[in-house]
């Protein structure tokens, strides 16, 4: 029998579809494309629509199966326009397999063969028989349409597998060829990632209501499957928690990497630069798009010699000789803090000084030496006569000036971390907060750049005993105890 098998997918991207969509047709796809807000000329595709508003992947997936892709079409496959076809296999070959394994097309293939991002457990670019694109969901499409961008390959997964209706192929490839494994920068757009990472929370949260629920409304129109809840409730893997768990961690860790260089591009401004090359287009460059969206200095690249020849949230990627040539005015270094001591200023942007060079992730000792002096300056100002910092790690350790000139006595270094408790910095004893509380301080100033939150909130009882507590990189910089 000769099956009709098509790729229907969304897209936005005319250079990755460009990129992969002839290689589904060399295997002998057909191919039907949404496009939503951007429109572009597309060769490879058979049928292309267009939709004025975006509502989603999986909405968008529903739209393709069941108005665009004809009847005709024994088998669908989707995902996204970065996936590209099993390499081994023609599309006719794949229908045959899959109509052997499911004759009545109820069912559902995923190849497995390329696990990145915990691609094994879900269905990312399914295989959809037309059975199931018919019947599921009570008739309205082979995925449930609540979903905006993530989640809804994973409810497909738990779906079809508890229906006994999931092939799994780890002997079949769709490579993934995502942006984070060092494909086209473009795709990185602020407008989309931003949209997809404002709602996957909430897709997220959707997942786990339906999934304890059964996935309610999952029914297939005229197929009798009962719905088996036990591989769920028996997974070992519980991905959507390592999931909750990620997200969590990702966006404490957007909210400080944005107010980083915040930070950073505020002290460009207020030392009188005005066109900054900023180094590095790595992931904390690329998660700091709040603070790159209107910034209070001219961007006039992002130096990746790497990336060079593309653009990251609208700005140039070039090459440090292509930079050098620009005329900036200082280069402002986006190295993640526990690489940035390591970092050396070298090549055509910085020999010969050519231009300052600061960082956004942390001041340099310089900086934290000229914070502390004025910290201490003002409290001897004030008649302090005891005061201790608060952290023993590398920010103070690069306090020796400071420590070493301070115009009032510093009783201690405070630490809550046991194992360096009896230990000292410049002939300072590192004591813990307990031991600090009893010490007759007058203040007490928080010695972090990247910890300063935390130790605020654990310098709570110094507070309320009294002690004033210093901010040395807070907005306003100080803060006393009401």
């Amino acid at each position: 029998m000769e099956h009709e098998v098509w790729l229907a997918i969304p897209t936005a991207y005319p250079d990755m579809a460009a990129k992969t969509l002839p290689k589904w047709k060399e295997r002998g796809y057909r191919v039907a494309l949404l496009q939503d807000k951007v429109r572009f000329a597309c060769p490879h595709a058979d049928v292309v629509v267009h939709g004025d508003r975006y509502e989603g992947w999986a909405t968008a997936v529903n739209v393709l199966c069941k108005e665009v892709v004809p009847a005709s079409a024994s088998l669908i496959v989707t995902g996204g326009d970065d996936m590209e076809p099993d390499p081994g296999h023609t599309a006719q070959e794949l229908a045959e397999q899959f109509y052997s394994r499911f004759p009545d097309g109820f069912g559902v293939m995923q190849p497995h063969g390329d696990d990145y991002n915990w691609a094994r457990h879900y269905c990312g670019s399914p295989f959809l028989g037309r059975r199931w694109v018919d019947a599921m969901y009570g008739g309205r499409g082979p995925l449930w349409g609540g979903y905006f961008h993530n989640w809804g390959d994973y409810e497909l997964y738990w779906v079809a597998r508890c229906l006994g209706a999931l092939w799994t192929r780890p002997d079949l490839t769709h490579f993934h060829d995502h942006y984070r494994r060092g494909g086209a920068d473009e795709r990185a757009q602020h407008e989309s990632r931003s949209m997809i990472e404002a709602r996957d929370i909430d897709d997220c949260r959707l997942y786990i209501s339906r999934m304890w629920r059964g996935f309610p409304g999952h029914g297939p129109l005229g197929v009798d499957r009962r719905f088996d809840p036990e591989p769920i409730l028996a997974d070992p893997v519980r991905l959507w928690e390592k999931r909750m768990a990620w997200w969590l961690e990702q966006e404490r860790a957007r909210e400080a990497w944005n107010t980083s260089m915040e930070r950073a591009l505020a002290r460009c401004a207020e030392h009188g630069k005005r066109r900054i090359a900023l180094v590095g287009a790595g992931e904390f460059t690329r998660s700091a798009a709040a603070a790159l969206r209107e910034p209070p200095v001219e961007i006039a690249c992002i130096v990746d010699d790497r990336r060079a020849g593309s653009r990251l949230w609208g700005y140039p990627v070039v090459t440090q000789s292509e930079a050098a040539a620009l005329g900036p005015d200082a280069a402002l270094v986006a190295a993640p803090p526990q690489e940035i001591e390591a970092w050396r200023p070298t090549g055509p942007l910085f020999d010969g000084g050519r231009v300052e060079v600061m960082r956004v992730y942390g001041p340099y000792a310089a900086e934290k030496n000229e914070r502390m002096a004025r910290a201490l300056q003002r409290l001897a100002g004030v008649g302090c006569r005891r005061v201790a910092l608060y952290g023993a790690g590398a920010h103070t350790r690069d306090l020796g000036p400071a420590v070493g000139e301070s115009p009032v006595p510093i009783a201690g270094i405070i630490d809550d971390d046991p194992a360096r408790a009896g230990g000292s910095l410049f002939g300072v004893e590192i004591v813990p907060a307990e031991r600090a509380l009893r010490m007759g301080l007058d203040a007490v100033v928080l010695s972090s750049d990247a910890h300063e939150e935390a130790l605020w909130r654990r310098s709570e009882a110094f507070r309320r005993a009294g002690v004033e507590v210093v901010r040395l990189y807070a907005p306003g910089a100080v803060q006393r105890a009401a």
